[in-house]
């Protein structure tokens, strides 16, 4: 996540990158090589039981996904696109931190606790982050392009977190060996479920809070 928030921000603001990850050719060839990325580990699970093949293959994969987001980013007016991978980092940071210093995964209220807490100080550096890109990009961050972003922080760490606890760790249970599937099925749940998701939410919400009104101030950014 932090690599594709990077990506995103390099392909947004550096005008050489965004002209060579922005064109429909790279937007095109990225989307399939991560389409193929998911297919390969999903048929092949020898492939992603194989050290240390599958850490190469899992670095592949992650570099793909950061061309299409730096890619996908690039592509569209607004900074609320940047602010959403920020937020969606620290979201991830916060839940991994959490994960990270849990004693166990068996019992469930304890490692939900421990996500949770994890989830809260990725809330307040989220918080930081969107303030420092209002106050230094006045033009591009708005308030209510922070308000949509937290939002989608608040629902992005919701619904990791029941991933993570309620559908990965079961399956993980009984194939410990298959971590990389794993990191896949997170990878899938953010990118087929999460992103449409929040992009009909946006889109939601902006209809309630004055629609062209709205729309005018976000081409603007």
């Amino acid at each position: 996540m932090a690599l594709m928030a990077a990506a995103s921000l390099v392909c947004y603001y550096i005008p050489p990158f965004k002209s060579i990850l922005g064109s429909p050719i790279m937007l095109a060839l990225s989307a399939v090589a991560v389409v193929a990325w998911f297919v390969l580990l999903w048929h092949r699970p020898e492939v992603r039981k194989a050290s240390p093949l599958n850490y190469m293959v899992l670095l592949v994969g992650t570099i793909a996904l950061a061309c299409f987001a730096g890619s996908f980013t690039s592509n569209y007016k607004g900074a609320f696109y940047i602010c959403e991978m920020l937020v969606k980092a620290c979201a991830f940071t916060g839940i991994w931190g959490g994960a990270y210093f849990a004693k166990s995964s068996t019992n469930r209220e304890y490692l939900i606790r421990k996500l949770m807490t994890g989830a809260l100080v990725g809330f307040f550096a989220a918080i930081v982050l969107m303030m420092f890109a209002m106050s230094s990009y006045k033009k591009d961050v708005t308030s209510g392009t922070v308000v949509m972003a937290m939002i989608s922080y608040i629902l992005t760490s919701m619904y990791v977190g029941y991933v993570s606890v309620f559908v990965v760790l079961p399956g993980m249970a009984e194939d410990p060996t298959d971590f990389i599937w794993g990191v896949m099925r997170v990878w899938m749940h953010i990118f087929i479920i999460i992103w449409a998701m929040l992009k009909i939410a946006f889109y939601w919400v902006r209809s309630l809070c004055g629609g062209a009104a709205y729309s005018e101030q976000t081409d603007q950014a």
